[in-house]
C-alpha cells in the first residue's frame, strides 16, 4: 500500500508552504513497498535533494537528515516522513487568558519531560487568536517545525514542538467561531516558512483594537535592534558634520537629506520591523489598524532618527534654516525612504537579497542627488533619473531653506545689511532648474504616495490564491 503527501503553496495540498517561491503543486512524495518516490510537478522553481535537482518521478532513499529544497525554500525531510507516518500529537486544552507551559509545578500546564524547560512557552489570547512566545528554553519552541523566535499566532490544527516533544492544543482553545477547525485526516497541514517567524524585534500578526501595548511590547522586550537603529542618527550626524571642513554648507546638506532617506531605508530592511507576511495580514479588514500602528511606530522612529541627526548637525556646523521646515522635509524625505525600503521587502523573497540591494538604492540616490551638477552640468538623461529620485529634491528644499537664511545678514557695525551669494544658484539655477521648497515637499509626497501605493498592490496580489 503506498501513502503520498502533495507539497506546495495551494491550500488543497496536504502540506502548504505559503511562500512566492513555491509553486502550487510543487512535488509529491510517495511511500510504498520499495521506499519513497520524489516527483517532481513541474514546479516553476524546481525540486532538490541535497542540491540534486528532481526531475519527474525519481526514487530516493530519503533519511531525516536530508534536505529538500522548494526552490529556495529548505524543507528539512523529516517534517515530510513524519507526515507520512507518525504517531499522533497528544492534545493539550488551554482556558483563560494566558497559559504557561513547563516543568515547574507552579506552571498552567505541567509536562515533566527531559526536554522541557522549568518555564518552556507561553500561550497567550489577542482578540480571537492564540499566540505562543518561547520563554527563552533551552531546547526551543516550534510551529510545524520552524523554531519560534517571538509571538507567533497558532492556528488550529497547528503542531507545537517543545524541544522535541510535539503537542496540538485542544479544538475548544479557540472559542470564535469563524475559527478554522483542527485537519481531520485527509484535510492539509500549513508548513510556517523560515520567512514568516518574527524576529526579535517583530510584532505580532494579532489585531489590537483598543491600546497599542503588545505592538509596543513586542518591540521594547528585545531593544538591542532598536537602539542599534536610532544609535545611526547620532553617528551620521557626526560624520556628516565632520564633512564640513569647507566654509560652504552645501555637501552638509545633501549629505543630510540622504541620511534622512537612509533612515527609513534601514528601518524597513534591516530593522526587519515589517516583513511581507505581516504587511499582507495588515491589508485585510482584521489586520488593518495593527498595520497601521507599525507603520505609525516606523515613522515616529524615523521622525525620531530624523531630529537626532538635526540637532547635532545644525549646532557643529552653525546651520541657520529654520528647525521645523527642516525636520518637515526630513521627515518627509525618510517616509519616502521607508516606502522605498518596504517595497523592497516586499519584493525580496529572502532578507539577504534585500539587504543586497540597499547599497545600490544608495549608490543611485547619490549619485543622481545633485551634489555633481556645478562640476558635471545635468544632461537630459541625468535630469530625468534625477527627477524620479528623492535624494534630488530633499537637497534642493534644504539648500533653498539655508539659502533663505544666508541671503541677507547684517553687517559687522550693524550699520547696512549685506547680501551674500545664493548657494543653491550653482546647483539649482534660478532661472531653469530650481522649483522652491514647496515643490520639492510635493514631489517627495508624490514620490512617497508612489511607492507606497505599488508596496500596497504587489503585497495585495501575492497573497494566496491572487
Amino acid at each position: 500500500m503506498s501513502i503520498s503527501v502533495t507539497i506546495g503553496s495551494r491550500p488543497d495540498c496536504d502540506l502548504v508552504v505559503n511562500i512566492p517561491s513555491v509553486s502550487g503543486h510543487h512535488c509529491r512524495l510517495t511511500r510504498d513497498e520499495n521506499g519513497f518516490v520524489l516527483e517532481d510537478l513541474n514546479s516553476t522553481n524546481g525540486t532538490f535533494v541535497n542540491g540534486e535537482r528532481i526531475r519527474g518521478e525519481v526514487r530516493v532513499g530519503l533519511t531525516a537528515t536530508d534536505t529538500i529544497h522548494l526552490g529556495s525554500h529548505a524543507l528539512s525531510a523529516e517534517r515530510l516522513l513524519s507526515l507520512i507516518d507518525r504517531e499522533p500529537a497528544p492534545t493539550i486544552p488551554f482556558r483563560g487568558a494566558e497559559m504557561v507551559i513547563g516543568r515547574l509545578p507552579a506552571c498552567d500546564q505541567v509536562i515533566d519531560l527531559p526536554m522541557i524547560s522549568s518555564r518552556h512557552a507561553r500561550l497567550f489570547r489577542e482578540g480571537d487568536r492564540i499566540l505562543i512566545e518561547d520563554l527563552r528554553s533551552s531546547n526551543g519552541t516550534f510551529v510545524n517545525g520552524t523554531r519560534v523566535e517571538g509571538p507567533v499566532v497558532l492556528n488550529s490544527g497547528d503542531e507545537v514542538g517543545l524541544g522535541s516533544h510535539r503537542v496540538t492544543l485542544a479544538p475548544d482553545s479557540w472559542t470564535q467561531a469563524d475559527v478554522v477547525q483542527p485537519a481531520s485526516p485527509g484535510q492539509p497541514v500549513f508548513e510556517t516558512p523560515q520567512a514568516a517567524v518574527p524576529s526579535l524585534t517583530e510584532m505580532t500578526t494579532a489585531p489590537s483594537t483598543s491600546i497599542p501595548a503588545p505592538e509596543l511590547a513586542a518591540i521594547l522586550s528585545r531593544p538591542r535592534r532598536l537602539v542599534a537603529l536610532l544609535f545611526q542618527a547620532p553617528l551620521a550626524a557626526f560624520l556628516i558634520a565632520g564633512l564640513g571642513g569647507t566654509n560652504s554648507p552645501t555637501p552638509i546638506l545633501f549629505w543630510l537629506g540622504l541620511a534622512a532617506i537612509w533612515f527609513g531605508l534601514a528601518d524597513a530592511v534591516l530593522g526587519n520591523l515589517l516583513d511581507p507576511t505581516r504587511l499582507r495580514d495588515g491589508l485585510s479588514s482584521d489586520g488593518a489598524s495593527a498595520l497601521a500602528l507599525r507603520l505609525l511606530i516606523l515613522v515616529a522612529l524615523c521622525a525620531l532618527q530624523c531630529l537626532l541627526a538635526w540637532v547635532i548637525v545644525a549646532n557643529l556646523a552653525a546651520l541657520k534654516a529654520p528647525g521645523l521646515a527642516v525636520l518637515a522635509l526630513l521627515v518627509l524625505a525618510s517616509a519616502v525612504g521607508l516606502a522605498l525600503g518596504l517595497l523592497i521587502v516586499v519584493l525580496s523573497p529572502r532578507p539577504p537579497l534585500a539587504w543586497a540591494i540597499l547599497p545600490v538604492v544608495v549608490v543611485l540616490l547619490w549619485l543622481f542627488g545633485g551634489l555633481w551638477r556645478p562640476v558635471h552640468p545635468m544632461s537630459a538623461v541625468t535630469g530625468a533619473v534625477s527627477s524620479f529620485l528623492p535624494s534630488r529634491w530633499a537637497f534642493e528644499g534644504l539648500l533653498l531653506l539655508e539659502a533663505d537664511q544666508r541671503q541677507v545678514a547684517t553687517s559687522a557695525d550693524g550699520s547696512e545689511p549685506v547680501v551674500d551669494r545664493d548657494l543653491a544658484e550653482d546647483y539649482f539655477p534660478a532661472q531653469s532648474d530650481r522649483m522652491g521648497v514647496k515643490a520639492d515637499a510635493m514631489a517627495l509626497g508624490a514620490i512617497f504616495i508612489g511607492l507606497a501605493a505599488a508596496t500596497v498592490f504587489i503585497s495585495a496580489s501575492s497573497k494566496p490564491g491572487q
